[in-house]
């Protein structure tokens, strides 16, 4: 009887769409959470405690500036994706013009907190810090433009390769930080794996959507951009207060205390917010 509940249950997986999509979606959260505790892992046991508070709070500032740098757009191209599903040519220019605008500003991104490099080092009292925020910058180069286009896979339900491709983006990062680690250059050079799979990540998405021809009649739309900017505007706060949430806490510590406490802080905080989860 368990026999036969089980296979109906593994039938309707396979039959419905919701469901699979459910799966493909927890398996690349999943991955999203094997792939952290491994950097965390790796750099604390081939380097050091102030090693691995370099890195995160690198990180943190970089992902509360890449909510900057997309600027919600995500959120327009994942509604209106679905809103376009049966029309390709207001497809291409929303997408089009998405990509034009979060790529500009992506550049921008990358430029300010690059120049931002000495206020860094000045604010966490580390020169290593600083390094590795203005290395982080690189990433912000296309950050911005796959969260676009990865959001345009979400909104035409495609979670399979949405899914896939985001797991990809995690393990490159993995890998890419773990092998920096372990070789015997700087600590803040591990921070170049953020544009290295970001790299990695838009050419697999523009190789899919290129296969499956789901990127046509491109063209920028200044109706489009202003579409995009308004709507991100309304949902900026939400991903902003999101990520700094979850952030502040390393932020703080790297302020106040030494490389080393946020390293340890932030591997404690690791493992209880996995406990807590």
């Amino acid at each position: 009887m368990i026999g036969s509940l089980v296979e109906r249950a593994l039938y309707g997986l396979r039959r419905q769409k919701l469901s699979q999509d459910i799966a493909w979606s927890l398996g690349s959260f999943a991955v999203l959470a094997i792939s952290g505790i491994v950097i965390n892992i790796v750099i604390t046991a081939l380097r050091d405690a102030a090693a691995l508070g370099v890195f995160n709070i690198a990180y943190a500032v970089y992902i509360i500036a890449s909510q900057f740098a997309v600027w919600g757009m995500h959120y327009s191209v994942l509604r209106h994706a679905a809103y376009y599903a049966d029309d390709a040519g207001e497809r291409g220019r929303m997408l089009m013009t998405a990509v034009a605008c979060t790529l500009a500003m992506g550049l921008v991104a990358a430029a300010v907190v690059a120049a931002g490099e000495p206020l860094f080092a000045w604010a966490f009292s580390s020169q290593t810090t600083g390094g590795a925020i203005r290395n982080a910058a690189c990433g912000l180069l296309l950050f911005p433009v796959n969260k676009v286009l990865l959001a345009y896979l979400n909104g035409l339900r495609l979670m399979k390769a949405y899914s896939i491709i985001q797991a990809a983006r995690y393990l490159m990062l993995m890998a890419l930080v773990s092998g920096l680690a372990a070789s015997s250059l700087p600590i803040e050079t591990t921070s170049f794996g953020f544009l290295l799979a970001e790299l990695g990540t838009a050419l697999l998405v523009v190789a899919y959507l290129t296969k499956c021809r789901l990127a046509q009649a491109l063209s920028f739309s200044l109706e489009w951009r202003n579409r995009h900017f308004r709507f991100g505007t309304k949902g900026l706060m939400a991903g902003m207060f999101a990520e700094v949430n979850s952030r502040v806490d390393v932020l703080m510590i790297g302020f106040f205390l030494s490389d080393r406490a946020t390293g340890i802080y932030s591997f404690a905080a690791m493992l209880v917010d996995g406990l807590y989860h």
